[in-house]
């Protein structure tokens, strides 16, 4: 009896289906009849609606989530990026050496885009005044030890350090003298043939700290701001430790 209930109505439902669509079909539709019970909803009211089975659809969009969840965890590369230095600092090195080195350095955090990391082969600062334009390549990093920059892993959660750059032409001087200079610290990444620029500042420096005579206790100090949102600047003396002292005069010689 359950069986022919069941079947009583399953023919029901065929057929009303059969008679609905014959009513809401197009004008000019013809040789559709029955429609097949699984097709079917039956919306509050007894009224039947059409659809179509989304569970290929949401199988092949959960596939995609999934590799591309795959893809941006684990293999995308990514790159590199840099936080705002929390200060600047500009001063010349008394080494052995024919001229004073100039140096700019800094302290910034690293940091990668991607889940593996990224590996640094070099980084270097385009220091430009005006039509004036020099390449910072020689390249230290270090707290408490200074090392000579050779390649350098970052990974996603970052490397927070000072960096030191001289230019790399020793023979030539390089004269911080009063103007605007922009800075833009550039990074070399390997297996990348496209630099990547992380930050370009522009600071000011002012006329008579460098313009007549070099000191070895003398240095430019620009502190960020969060509160005026820019640097703050500050002429310090500061003696360079480790590093030869020499007479300011025996700079001047060379210039």
């Amino acid at each position: 009896m359950l069986r022919r209930a069941h079947r009583g109505r399953q023919d029901f439902r065929q057929t009303y289906c059969a008679q609905w669509v014959g009513q809401h079909r197009a004008p000019g539709v013809t040789g559709v009849r029955h429609w097949p019970t699984d097709m079917l909803l039956w919306k509050e009211g007894g009224l039947p609606c059409l659809y179509t089975d989304i569970s290929p659809v949401v199988s092949i969009v959960a596939l995609g989530v999934s590799l591309f969840t795959l893809w941006f965890t684990v293999l995308r590369r990514g790159s590199i990026r840099s936080a705002r230095p929390s200060f600047v600092a500009i001063r010349y090195d008394f080494v052995d050496k024919p001229q004073a080195q100039a140096k700019v350095f800094f302290r910034c955090l690293l940091f990668s885009t991607g889940e593996r990391g990224v590996v640094v082969e070099q980084l270097f600062l385009r220091v430009s005044e005006r039509a004036r334009q020099t390449e910072f390549s020689f390249w230290g990093h270090g707290d408490a030890k200074l090392v000579r920059g050779s390649g350098l892993f970052v990974p996603k959660t970052g490397v927070a350090t000072n960096h030191h750059f001289n230019p790399t032409d020793a023979d030539t001087l390089f004269r911080f003298s009063g103007g605007l200079y922009s800075l833009e610290l550039m990074a070399s990444l390997v297996g990348r043939k496209q630099l990547v620029s992380l930050w370009n500042i522009a600071l000011e420096v002012p006329s008579g700290v460098f313009d007549t005579s070099i000191a070895n206790n003398k240095a430019i100090f620009y502190n960020w701001s969060s509160q005026t949102c820019s640097y703050v600047m500050s002429v310090e003396d500061r003696f360079g430790h480790g590093y030869q002292v020499a007479d300011p005069s025996d700079a001047e010689g060379g210039l």
